[in-house]
């Protein structure tokens, strides 16, 4: 029925016997039953049948004092395939077992699980089990060890059937002795009990040895511990608080209630989340520690173990009193995936005058403990000077928050810009993100540009450039802070660096061709501030094709291109129109050249203008082609529009107008007068007609006057000389927009030409 039997009585115990190296229940490969085979191997050395053993692997029955395996490779026993693996009764005392596999195969990872647990300690009455006769008034089992503190004195216990390691009692025992002193320690036990996961442990203290379960979890009690003859003293298991890997340690907290002013030995152990019952068992054994209950039998767990825990593993713990009652595994804990922290900002600007700092943190996520945070301070700005009453170091962000604050109170200290670095330290319970750095810029009253240099390797001087090429300004002064943005004319660019005395910024090579030649403004703008003085830089007009500047007449036409049909000039184009210019051809008559070229590329411009004018979108292509070839043959602009806001489809009258005729009359105000209705105008066409109505705006003074205006800003960067009425008696009579264009680039004058001058 057993493998290995020992038999003793009370009176005359078995002492001093030592069982090791030993096959029990399973072949000589070690993971394989007796009798099957798959491979030649002999089965000299294995006991038990091709089915294991009926009952026990080993039993120690009335025995004291004997060791079954050891702490060395050599003295291990395997004990598989048996009705229970390992078991000590009938008043076993003092037995030590070692470094066994039960339930497990030789090589540490093949299963070969006992029916039922892989060690038992038992001095119950069991009536009418499916195993063997009924044991009624066993005496107690006590101070044996199973495990222990060594190295490789722990059991690997595992895949057994109804459990790990179970300890039965027996309180009505006939003999009065205890079941008490039974240490649990070192032992590492997994994915046992899958016979009935809802019930069966990793370590059981019971008094009911019933089939096909135990009575499942002991709960623990105000006392910590049970009547005297329970087994092990059901000795409290701990309860666990947090359990956090940080930096390689893992880091564990909880608390112990058990008999006041007693010393305990808490082992910590590390699971695999169990797929069949989720029951945590104790997998791989951490560590240990020490503790002390107080008056009220309260001790506190605060641990650091020097081993790391993989994210989702489950932490248990369990507890053993001085004469070696240990308890039942307690609930798992499962170490959480650790947040990161951060600064929400790399650099931020403060001004002196607003009186206080905030300096945030960030959690990536929510933590269930609360996070320490250490930090430091460096910089220019000196603490009871620039700066007083900082939030002190660590900070600490509670349990739920996702983000702390650092104060501090801004002082007045007339001078430059100060600087304050503040820096995280390691956290606990949380790893470090990035920034871990956040420099605060402390910005004094005032900013002030004091000069600027173009860095462009072009030989245009130190504060020009050129049209249409990228290049760098850097600028000059104090009082600059982090977050500043460049005024570059109308347009707002974002520096590449910026410190307290000097900013330096990069201008696009588009936004410097969309500037146009001539004085443009510079500032610099801290966040939430007014600009600073303004510097004058000079944009020339941008290079030939040959990287040169040209002749004058050569920067003409460049210039021609550049406004009528909205790009650099081609080497092709520059060669042809400045040569009609050096024959004597007047510039009004290139202008028009260039405007009637045949490939209608001036005649494209103005539809794409037109469609954006008025419909508020890109034109076709088809559109693009017909709407050319209608102005080439000889139609004005004015045509063109008229026939687009009447256009059959009506879609600038659905789109634009909404539908009605009061939307139509409302949107051709904005759009061609670049104004709003006024009563005026709506007693004129307020009962109209689309094409009526159409016709008469875009034959009106006013439209005219608003087209010459745009072209004399668009060409000489100024407005219409007042009282000039040359050009709209020009369009009154018919003459076409573009020979109004080509009068003012061309005026004899020179008001054009003059401004590509050097």
């Amino acid at each position: 029925l057993d493998g290995i039997h020992v038999e003793g009585t009370i009176t005359t115990p078995a002492t001093g016997n030592l069982i090791q190296g030993n096959f029990v229940g399973v072949a000589a490969d070690g993971v394989s039953r007796v009798g099957v085979r798959t491979a030649p191997v002999p089965n000299a050395g294995a006991l038990g049948t091709d089915a294991g053993n009926f009952l026990f692997g080993i039993e120690i029955s009335g025995g004291n004092n004997n060791t079954v395996g050891g702490a060395t490779a050599g003295a291990r026993n395997v004990v598989g395939f048996n009705g229970a693996g390992i078991e000590v009764d009938n008043g076993g005392q003092s037995n030590v077992i070692q470094g066994n596999f039960s339930g497990v195969g030789a090589d540490g990872v093949t299963p070969v699980g006992n029916l039922l647990h892989g060690i038992v300690l038992r001095s119950s009455n069991i009536f009418n089990p499916p195993l063997g006769p009924s044991q009624p008034n066993e005496p107690g089992v006590s101070f044996n060890l199973i495990g222990g503190t060594a190295a490789g004195a722990g059991n690997l216990v595992e895949f057994n059937g109804t459990g790990g390691i179970a300890v039965f009692g027996n309180p009505v025992s006939a003999s009065g002795q205890p079941n008490i002193g039974n240490a649990i320690e070192g032992n590492s036990i997994f994915l046992n009990g899958r016979s009935n996961p809802t019930f069966l442990l990793g370590i059981d203290l019971t008094n009911a040895f019933a089939f096909p379960k135990d009575d499942g979890l002991t709960p623990n009690d105000s006392k910590g511990h049970g009547a005297p003859n329970d087994p092990n003293n059901f000795q409290n298991f701990p309860v666990l608080s947090t359990a956090v890997e940080v930096g390689g340690n893992t880091n564990i907290t909880g608390t112990l209630q058990s008999a006041p002013g007693s010393i305990y030995r808490i082992e910590f152990f590390a699971s695999d989340p169990d797929p069949f019952s989720g029951i945590p068992e104790g997998q791989q054994f951490l560590g240990s520690s020490s503790v002390t209950t107080d008056a009220n039998g309260k001790a506190s767990i605060s641990v650091s173990l020097n081993v790391s825990v993989a994210n989702g593993r489950v932490v248990t713990a369990t507890a053993t009193d001085a004469i070696g009652n240990t308890s039942e595994f307690s609930a798992g804990l499962a170490v959480p995936t650790l947040p990161t922290v951060q600064f929400s900002t790399a650099s931020q600007g403060v001004n002196e005058t607003d009186g206080t700092f905030t300096v945030t943190i960030n959690l990536s996520a929510a933590s269930s403990v609360d996070t320490t945070i250490p930090f430091t301070l460096s910089g220019t700005a000196t603490p009871g000077v620039d700066y007083s009453n900082v939030t002190m170091s660590p900070l600490v962000i509670a349990a739920g928050q996702t983000s702390g604050t650092i104060t501090g109170t801004l002082l007045s200290d007339p001078g430059p810009n100060q600087t304050l670095t503040f820096t995280l330290g390691t956290p606990t319970n949380a790893t470090l993100g990035a920034p871990t750095t956040d420099t605060l810029t402390i910005v004094e009253p005032t900013t002030s540009v004091a000069s600027i240099v173009t860095t462009t390797g072009l030989s245009a001087g130190t504060n020009t450039a050129f049209e249409n090429t990228s290049f760098t300004v850097v600028i000059n002064g104090s009082g600059f802070a982090p977050g500043a943005t460049v005024t570059f004319g109308a347009v707002t660019l974002t520096p590449d660096l910026v410190t307290p005395t000097q900013v330096t910024v990069t201008v696009p090579a588009a936004v410097s061709l969309a500037a146009d030649e001539g004085v443009v403004n510079i500032a610099v703008v801290n966040p939430g501030k007014a600009p600073s003085n303004s510097a004058t830089f000079t944009l020339l007009e941008e290079l030939l094709p040959d990287g040169t500047r040209g002749t004058a007449d050569q920067r003409f036409i460049a210039e021609v291109y550049r406004d009528l049909l909205r790009r650099p000039v081609d080497a092709g184009g520059l060669a042809t129109f400045s040569g009609l210019l050096s024959q004597g051809v007047s510039r009004d008559q290139v202008v028009l050249d260039i405007e009637q070229d045949s490939g209608h590329e001036f005649y494209n411009v103005e539809v794409q203008a037109v469609y954006q004018q008025y419909l508020h979108r890109a034109a076709e292509p088809t559109a693009v082609i017909s709407g050319a070839n209608f102005l080439a043959a000889g139609n004005t602009v004015e045509q063109l529009i008229f026939n687009i806001v009447n256009d059959p489809g009506q879609e600038y009258y659905n789109v634009q107008g909404g539908g009605t005729y009061q939307g139509f009359l409302n949107a051709i105000y904005r759009d061609a007068l670049g104004r709003a209705i006024d009563p005026t105008g709506q007693q004129a066409y307020g009962n109209g007609t689309p094409r009526v109505t159409a016709a008469a705006i875009l034959s009106s003074p006013e439209y005219q006057m608003d087209v010459v205006t745009k072209d004399y800003a668009n060409l000489l960067d100024r407005g219409v000389d007042p009282g000039d009425q040359v050009w709209i008696n020009d369009l009154n009579m018919g003459i076409r927009d573009e020979a109004v264009i080509a009068a003012i680039i061309g005026d004899p004058g020179g008001e054009y030409y003059n401004k590509t001058t050097p």
